[in-house]
């Protein structure tokens, strides 16, 4: 559902979400009385008509948007069409409670979609609680983000199977819902071409990546057969220390869409399915 603003979870109930039993089933429960994630927001204005004859996108898992102006001026300087996002804040305390998306949207001209990933229970990791102060989330949500200077069309959202291991409380961080994707199309010339904003689970094994990738691209399917796809995000396929490369400003991927069809080859080394490795679907990796 297109949604002007997400539907408000108030902080009683997600309080009461997080002290409350924390089983799978609980979460089951719980995420399906939270509308958010079911829904996209859909805001800000696009600058420009049209993409031309080519079209450039950028994928990028900002890290909550938190260093929101430095962001947007790299953004700038690249005059993507479309930027894939992940790891999007709305409403955090760890990044000041702000609708911060909005705000690089209209910094940079651009209209956006956004997805809920999770309904955050509680204030982030064990840094970013000690940071806050004792604040609390003002809306709690965290996602994946499209920012288009072009018209985005027909947006969608696909989730992956949420067994809600992220609730469970030897975890630390209580949260609801799970991994998704979101989606939508662009023109370039006379052809759509549809661009996804992905975040693969980091908390299980690359088949279990491969299987939510397959999700992914069945519902891509679904959505439109027969269009160029490009799919952006954050597929958690590396492990890498934090201090080593982590993510970070320098951690940004662009890529010019010319030609049709797609015919450049996947990598499928770390479990990605080789199902579209020459066909119509590119895969960027923002992190």
């Amino acid at each position: 559902m297109l949604v002007p603003q997400l539907t408000h979870v108030p902080v009683a109930v997600r309080n009461a979400m997080r002290d409350g039993p924390r089983d799978s089933a609980t979460h089951l429960r719980h995420a399906a009385a939270v509308p958010a994630l079911g829904e996209i927001e859909i805001g800000g204005k696009a600058s420009r008509e049209s993409a031309g004859e080519s079209l450039t996108v950028m994928a990028w898992n900002v890290e909550r948007l938190r260093h929101v102006d430095a962001i947007a001026e790299t953004i700038a300087g690249q005059a993507p069409h479309v930027v894939l996002l992940s790891e999007v804040d709305k409403g955090m305390a760890r990044s000041g409670n702000g609708h911060l998306l909005s705000r690089l949207a209209d910094r940079l001209g651009h209209s956006y979609a956004y997805g809920v990933e999770f309904l955050e229970l509680g204030t982030g990791n064990e840094v970013e609680q000690a940071a806050n102060g004792g604040a609390e989330n003002a809306e709690g949500f965290h996602g994946n983000a499209i920012t288009s200077a072009v018209p985005l069309l027909r947006p969608f959202l696909v989730r992956f199977d949420a067994a809600g291991a992220w609730f469970l409380p030897e975890h630390g961080q209580p949260r609801i819902g799970g991994r998704m994707a979101l989606g939508g199309q662009v023109m370039v010339g006379d052809r759509r071409v549809t661009v996804v904003s992905v975040h693969l689970e980091n908390r299980t094994t690359p088949g279990g990546r491969a299987d939510q990738t397959r999700h992914l691209l069945d519902a891509v399917d679904r959505y439109d057969a027969e269009a160029p796809v490009l799919i952006g995000g954050d597929f958690n396929t590396e492990r890498r220390p934090r201090g080593a490369g982590g993510h970070g400003a320098g951690e940004v991927t662009a890529f010019r869409i010319n030609q049709f069809p797609l015919a450049r080859p996947t990598d499928s080394r770390h479990g990605l399915p080789d199902r579209y490795n020459l066909g119509r679907t590119h895969w960027l990796r923002a992190a």
